[in-house]
């Protein structure tokens, strides 16, 4: 039997209209016992109001990981 259902659209498309991934990281800091955790907003479409780590999506072009670490300091 032959699917015939049409796939759903990519959430994400490069200019060529590929599919793409948009990268997310989050980092759950921990000195000295204590934690450095956000509030996620009221209005946030992913788990509004929960504590979670500081983060978000990596920016195109390098060094991601360099710029990432430098605002974590």
């Amino acid at each position: 039997m032959t699917d015939t259902r049409t796939p759903a659209p990519a959430a994400c498309t490069t200019g060529a209209g590929r599919p793409a991934f948009v990268v997310n990281i989050e980092v759950f800091l921990e000195r000295d016992g204590r934690w450095l955790l956000i509030r996620r907003g009221e209005k946030e479409a992913h788990a509004p109001g929960t504590l979670a780590g500081i983060g978000g999506k990596v920016e195109i072009g390098p060094p991601w990981i360099l710029r990432t670490l430098t605002r974590l300091r």
